[in-house]
């Protein structure tokens, strides 16, 4: 079991962990062009320090191409630009309001068709601009109009009001209101990230007629986090949180009557099946709720008594025990690497003992748990 100082010393790693992740922020360093490897047009490349809150890329134009990247804290100031060549004429930025709009010039007499993603590392963003006909390209020119960014960047000065005669009425200055840019969500392929987590188990005892006392231990895992392209409303990304884990459950004092010994020790190979619902808060945190259902494959199942000796359990425990589980979290990315920290409790559907000798026991599981993906 930990003690006070273990506990502590856990504390601080991860409240460490959270300032760090905290501190960062999306930044714009530079921009490259380089041509595509099999010669059919150029990738340009947004180099980020993390990956941007949301991005939109439309081509309102046969030669132009719009994208605004939103995240706080992107200055297009700071931004190093790269050279122009005789295809790619045009590239420049304008600061939003919470982001960088980009304009994107082609020569006139040649077509691309452009798509953005993020790269591998999901930290830099790409955009794929490839050779195409006129005709592709107008196809796709005539779903979009485009950004009017002067509007959202500059508020128009008031009309001077010339004097009139006061018999004549003159029609009130038109104003024009600032257009906020809609809400953009960052477009995300699917994505599978696979790391280590480990943490603290407290199981319990629910049902039967005698009271027992917690287990606590360690568990330990291969988890993996499955990112679906699929959004909710308010920008609530979906996925999936899965994994194997050993842990150790079962509880202490156990009643004389039902067993003969101080400890009931069940272990047990546990496969978590979670929905997950998360909110990129900034690029780097992402609280997350979880919740689903769990299958446990009994590994052992014993009596631990007094004197140190074992009673065999495996003959009177259900090999498989089914449960519901739900959890809070929140991921922390930094770089490529992601540090997942979550609180999961779990509890059996069914008794996990057999027959003549079940009495309805059934267990809940606390975990505190901490990992890395990458």
């Amino acid at each position: 079991m930990l003690n006070f100082k273990q506990f502590f010393l856990l504390g601080f790693i991860w409240g460490i962990l959270g300032i760090c992740s905290i501190a960062a922020q999306s930044q714009l360093e530079r921009i490259s062009i380089t041509e595509r490897g099999d010669g059919n047009g150029y990738v340009l490349r947004y180099h980020l320090t993390e990956m941007v809150d949301s991005y939109d890329l439309i081509q309102p134009e046969i030669n132009r191409v719009q994208m605004q990247l939103f995240s706080p804290g992107l200055n297009a100031a700071e931004a190093e630009m790269p050279e122009m060549n005789e295809e790619i004429i045009g590239l420049e930025l304008i600061q939003l309001n919470g982001g960088i709009g980009v304009e994107i010039t082609s020569a006139e007499n040649l077509f691309f068709t452009a798509e953005t993603y993020p790269d591998q590392n999901m930290r830099d963003l790409l955009v794929n601009l490839e050779y195409a006909s006129q005709a592709d390209v107008e196809a796709v020119t005539l779903e979009s109009e485009p950004y009017e960014w002067s509007v959202i960047e500059e508020t128009p000065p008031e009309p001077i009001a010339e004097e009139q005669p006061e018999s004549e009425e003159t029609d009130p200055p038109t104003e024009l209101e600032d257009e906020e840019p809609e809400p953009v969500v960052q477009r995300e392929p699917v994505s599978v990230r696979i790391g280590i987590t480990g943490g603290i188990g407290i199981a319990n005892k629910l049902g039967g007629d005698y009271t027992a006392g917690s287990r606590q231990d360690f568990l330990m895992g291969i988890s993996a986090g499955i990112t679906f392209p699929f959004v909710l409303p308010y920008s609530i990304k979906t996925g999936i949180e899965t994994g194997i884990f050993y842990t150790q459950k079962g509880f202490l004092n156990p009643s004389a009557n039902r067993f003969d010994g101080e400890t009931v020790l069940l272990d047990y190979v546990e496969v978590p099946v979670l929905v997950r619902l998360h909110y990129d808060v900034t690029p780097m945190i992402k609280p997350k709720i979880v919740g689903g259902i769990y299958s446990a494959f009994r590994a052992n199942a014993e009596v631990l008594q007094n004197d140190g000796d074992r009673i065999d359990l495996n003959e009177n425990t259900k090999a498989v025990d089914i449960g519901l589980m739900a959890g809070v979290g929140s991921d922390f990315l930094i770089q490529s690497t992601s540090i997942s920290l979550q609180v999961r409790y779990g509890v059996s559907i069914s008794p996990i003992f057999k027959g003549n000798f079940s009495g309805n026991e059934r267990l809940g599981y606390l975990s505190l748990m901490a990992g890395f993906r990458f």
